[in-house]
């Protein structure tokens, strides 16, 4: 009874919920980009600290991940966390009107040679990233660069509000896949038709592959891995840095190192632990700019005496 409960009150507040989301699109509609972008920022910073079931989530995270800070240094990281949240939220309606290589191009690019690399080697290819600055930028600078990118992601649960993000996400990368069996199945698809997919790594997983990510173990998703070997593909890392207000840097690096001895599974951990560092290093090196709002670790790692 309690369970169908609680079931009936998120579907009553599924409507709610799209409203507040409705904000996004018509501040996109009704402002310029960096206007657009601030208010999402301050909205997001103001509200965002006084959620106290995500803000635990977050303390959990932070000590799990190995981050000694003081109770001040955490108040900043998640007040800066919410913001750059807030920010990426509401350019994202715009996004898809920025033009990355324009004269007036909000973004600074390092290593376009290696999408080059991908759109002119014949091959199918992966690309993975993080929830890091504006993690869409990355996706939406090398698919106007001219690579044809399939993006997986999470479809969200409320039907209303998942229309009106994959509807702007369709504007962003060619094709939108759901993270499910059916969209491992859609992946194959597009590597068959020589295309490119591009995945977030440090997305909660309940399978996956238990490997190293910060000082505990996290399950990973061995989907990408085990397409590399299977097609013989590159699998590249990229991330996106915010610098100033909507300046982002994005950074697309060599692809992994496959490794050319051991079984297939002792490659595909091998891949997984590289991906994992890429993440960890990302995250070290400007840890207020990660959505540490996922669950990344396995359920039992956030009981309520450990919250």
């Amino acid at each position: 009874m309690k369970r169908f409960l609680k079931r009936c009150l998120k579907y009553i507040g599924y409507p709610f919920e799209a409203a507040f989301f409705l904000i996004i699109p018509i501040c996109g509609v009704l402002f310029p980009f960096s206007w657009n972008s601030a208010i999402g920022g301050w909205l997001f910073s103001t509200l965002g600290p006084l959620i106290k079931a995500k803000n635990k989530i977050i303390y959990r995270n932070l000590e799990l991940a190995g981050f000694d800070y003081n109770e001040a240094q955490k108040k900043k990281l998640i007040k800066k966390m919410w913001e750059n949240l807030g920010r990426t939220s509401f350019e994202y309606t715009r996004l898809p009107g920025q033009d990355p290589f324009g004269p007036n191009s909000p973004y600074t690019i390092e290593g376009i040679e290696h999408i080059d690399k991908l759109i002119n080697d014949g091959k199918p290819g992966l690309l993975f990233s993080a929830h890091m600055g504006n993690w869409e930028v990355g996706t939406h600078v090398a698919q106007k660069r001219g690579l044809v990118t399939a993006q997986v992601t999470r479809f969200l649960n409320n039907p209303l509000v998942r229309y009106m993000v994959n509807t702007i996400h369709g504007r962003v990368a060619r094709k939108v896949i759901p993270k499910s069996d059916a969209g491992a199945r859609d992946i194959i698809r597009e590597l068959k038709a020589g295309n490119h997919v591009s995945m977030l790594g440090d997305q909660k997983m309940d399978q996956g592959e238990s490997i190293p990510f910060f000082t505990k173990n996290a399950m990973t998703a061995k989907a990408f891995a085990r397409m590399v070997l299977k097609f013989d593909c590159p699998l590249l890392p990229f991330h996106v840095i915010r610098q100033k207000g909507v300046r982002c840097k994005v950074i697309y690096y060599p692809p992994l190192e496959v490794p050319h001895s051991g079984t297939s599974a002792e490659k595909t951990t091998a891949l997984l632990c590289q991906m994992n560092t890429h993440i960890e290093n990302w995250i070290k090196e400007i840890p207020d700019q990660w959505f540490w709002v996922h669950r990344r670790w396995p359920k039992d790692h956030y009981n309520s005496s450990q919250e």
